[in-house]
């Protein structure tokens, strides 16, 4: 029943707004101008984009850990995925084509989330290693310890966090 409610859109009003709150969250994080430049991440559209899903899949790894978070972290990959979409058709992608792009973001997303899972898990350079196969490529490859390094410090705080404190606006404004 509770997948028939969700899907026709009778979810919680609460659940989200806090899923919102941490889209805003996360998006915030990722407007940090210290992430983008000269071997770093592009500033683009493509660069931001690769950011966003970098905090996105540590927050839903995060949500994710406690059973009690189960709605809030589907409804926060809906609101996610909605802001993505929306992301797209502001940035002048055609309504034609936002399906198809949406459709190969999904994936990227949940390969992502794998990929960074596993190096969050690991005490190798495989997070590292993920960062420069899906974000940063060549180029930005001397870039992906302090990008990892950044991931991990986030992770752990997200963990140490209780929900109320990830719904506080000060958490995300708190962060390195």
């Amino acid at each position: 029943m509770r997948t028939l409610k969700r899907l026709l859109g009778f979810g919680s009003a609460q659940t989200r707004e806090d899923a919102l709150t941490l889209l805003d969250g996360i998006v915030r994080i990722s407007r940090r101008p210290g992430f983008f430049g000269a071997d770093r991440l592009p500033d683009s559209f493509e660069g931001r984009l690769e950011l966003v899903l970098a905090h996105a899949a540590v927050l839903v790894l995060r949500l994710r850990r406690d059973p009690a978070d189960a709605n809030l972290a589907q409804e926060f990959i809906d609101a996610f995925f909605k802001y993505l979409d929306a992301s797209l058709r502001e940035a002048g992608v055609g309504d034609l084509t936002v399906p198809k792009r949406m459709k190969k973001l999904a994936g990227g997303f949940y390969g992502r989330l794998k990929a960074y899972e596993d190096g969050l898990n690991a005490a190798d350079e495989s997070l590292a290693a993920a960062l420069i196969r899906n974000a940063l490529g060549q180029a930005g490859a001397g870039f992906a310890p302090a990008l990892a390094a950044h991931l991990r410090t986030e992770h752990a705080r997200l963990l140490a966090a209780d929900l109320a404190a990830l719904l506080s606006p000060a958490f995300w404004t708190t962060s390195e």
